[in-house]
């Protein structure tokens, strides 16, 4: 699965899924009012229309929806049960019946978490033991790429983490085997060096310095801020004090200028304390993700190297174990995120000696001989084939989006299902510069303080939009377009439909190698369209010849007077679907029933003989 933080409703999958009562009254409980209100009316109609017709709903059922104003497709609506292995087979239910619609993408919330008091553990176990369970019974593909579980609270996310290193099968686990430089230094894979070395953050000349602070950015508390501040001057603080007022979250990281400091750049990194309530899992997992967001920040601003202290050890209750742990996994994550960086060295600073021998043991161990996961257990390299589900759940939370073939990733920025930073956006072909139109632009979560405006001048100059070549008919049917988009976004492109004066255009935007693949699959839609409209016109056109033969008189003291061409269709129309209809003509309004052959006055009820005869093309009387 793909983690995210925030609402559900600004999810852009084929499917979310949404927990209610067994009434499927959305009002019920304030995760579903809020899809409600995101969705609209209609979504509450269709739920209520489905209990009218089938009753309540179990514990075991998954009951579909349009999505209707939600960017999704559709919506599951399932009833949570309290029991751990009720809400797992619910969870494998709802995966299955994705998969049985041929659905590439759902989002998951944490079910459970709200009316029904579970705890996030729980919660988290259920989900994962669900997702494993449907893995496991693949027999074939399935054609789900994307699982989201979205997280509302982000202080819940460390949790969920926890509990997906503990309960998915080890060759999950990210890990990468660097190439030895010296016992205190190895490469990775992606170009860049990590060394362990005695030294002050301080005094480092590295491009970039990470320093631990309080999420209030009140940077004269604590032990290292004070010496950071002392020695950078006011420059550091009066960018504080201008751009972060407010502070930042813990766990994230504040770009400040640097003033004095050889450095370029210094990242005030919010560092919680080790939270006794919270398992070893969890707490390295947190500092790991802060040390990936700082890593993966000075990477993408084009920044060479990057300076880390022995983060969390000292009145922060980290262990030296831990605090390496979680940074090496870090740097181990970041590798296999990228195949090429800018950042070329990231050195880990020790301003106490007696910590050396501690970090240059972690370093070998989860760096080179194999990776050591956050419980303690070291696992050699797996060469166990990573497919289905299971086979694409990143460990990290900074692993936010699938990655198309044709886009290198780092995970900051998300357009639709591929993840890229500025600096590779820059290296994709183009044909049009400007596209945010109809592209989905999501910033992952805020912790990164980048420049949006350099970010979406990358997004123009990567992206294409190319307006789909191929026959249109006359009108396209909606549930035709959603198959078009779903068709789409496998390919990884968005399609957009444009109706201005009853002209039809589509648009598919994305990168150019995906659009044209998205071209094909859209085009076979196309002409499956065009095949029944011409087939529909086709036969209006033989019923029209058929109906242009054929002359519809009424009676008058002359005899039958012929109707002209307009009035005679029409009834001959009614004729042939056996209703009656009204015409006017005179002045006068007559009721035609042209199976009884008759015609009555609407004013005097007077009834007068209708007439109908084959005549030869062009006789008919006007």
């Amino acid at each position: 699965p793909l983690f995210r933080s925030g609402s559900i409703t600004d999810e852009q999958v084929d499917v979310i899924v949404n927990s209610t009562n067994s009434s499927l009254d959305l009002n019920s409980a304030k995760a579903s009012k809020t899809l409600l209100e995101a969705a609209g009316i209609g979504l509450q109609k269709a739920c209520s229309e489905h209990v009218k017709t089938n009753g309540k709903i179990s514990e075991s059922d998954v009951v579909v929806t349009s999505g209707f104003l939600l960017s999704c497709t559709s919506v599951f609506h399932i009833c949570c049960s309290r029991k751990p292995q009720a809400l797992a087979a619910l969870v494998t239910s709802c995966l299955k019946k994705a998969s049985s619609l041929g659905i590439s993408s759902i989002s998951i919330p944490a079910l459970g978490t709200g009316t029904l008091g579970l705890t996030d553990a729980t919660s988290a176990r259920a989900i994962f033991d669900g997702i494993r369970n449907f893995d496991a019974a693949q027999e074939v593909q399935s054609s789900i790429q994307n699982v989201h579980i979205v997280i509302y609270d982000r202080i819940r996310v460390p949790t969920f983490l926890a509990e997906q290193s503990g309960s998915l099968p080890s060759s999950t686990i990210t890990r990468v085997l660097a190439t030895v430089i010296s016992a205190n230094q190895v490469k990775l894979p992606n170009g860049c060096d990590v060394t362990v070395k005695q030294g002050d953050v301080i005094t480092s000349t590295a491009d970039v310095i990470v320093f631990p602070t309080n999420n209030s950015l009140a940077l004269s508390n604590g032990v290292v801020a004070p010496k950071v501040l002392a020695a950078a001057g006011t420059a550091l603080s009066s960018d504080a004090s201008l751009n972060y007022s407010g502070g930042i979250p813990w766990g994230e990281t504040a770009s400040l200028n640097a003033g004095n400091l050889p450095s370029k750049r210094a990242y005030a990194l919010a560092t919680r304390a080790w939270d006794t309530n919270t398992n070893q899992a969890a707490n390295i997992a947190t500092l790991r993700q802060s040390v990936l967001e700082c890593i993966v920040k000075a990477n993408t601003a084009g920044y060479t190297s990057i300076s880390i202290p022995a983060l969390g050890t000292g009145s922060l209750n980290y262990s030296d174990k831990q605090s390496a742990t979680a940074i090496f996994e870090a740097a181990a994550e970041f590798s296999s995120q990228t195949s090429s960086c800018t950042l070329k060295n990231v050195y880990v600073l020790i301003f106490d000696s007696h910590r050396l021998s501690e970090f240059t043991s972690e370093l070998n161990s989860c760096l080179v001989a194999g990776s050591t996961r956050t419980d303690g257990n070291a696992e050699g390299t797996s060469s166990r084939n990573r497919s289905g589900i299971t086979g694409m759940i990143n460990r990290f939370f900074g692993r936010v989006g699938h990655t198309s073939p044709s886009a290198k990733s780092t995970g900051v920025v998300a357009i639709g299902h591929t993840v890229f930073t500025s600096e590779s956006a820059r290296n994709l072909e183009t044909v049009e510069p400007d596209a945010t139109d109809v592209v989905e632009v999501a910033v992952v979560g805020e912790i990164y303080s980048l420049a949006m405006k350099d970010l979406i001048k990358a997004i123009n100059a990567a992206c294409v939009k190319e307006e789909v070549r191929g026959k249109y008919p006359e009108n396209l049917d909606p549930e035709a377009v959603k198959r078009m988009k779903r068709l789409a976004l496998r390919e990884h492109a968005f399609l957009s439909v444009k109706v201005h004066m009853q002209n039809i255009k589509i648009f598919l935007a994305g990168w150019k190698k995906d659009i044209h693949e998205a071209q094909k699959v859209v085009n076979e839609e196309l002409l499956k369209q065009w095949s029944k409209h011409n087939d529909t016109v086709v036969a209006r056109a033989e019923r029209k010849s058929k109906i242009s033969n054929i002359c519809w008189s009424r009676f008058c003291k002359k005899g039958f007077l012929p109707y002209d061409d307009e009035i005679s269709t029409a009834i001959e129309e009614a004729f042939l679907e056996g209703h009656s209809l009204e015409i006017k003509h005179d002045s006068v309004t007559y009721i035609a029933d042209p199976k009884n052959r008759k015609l009555t006055s609407k004013s005097t009820r007077e009834l007068v003989d209708l007439r109908r005869e084959v005549v030869n093309e062009g006789t008919r009387a006007l």
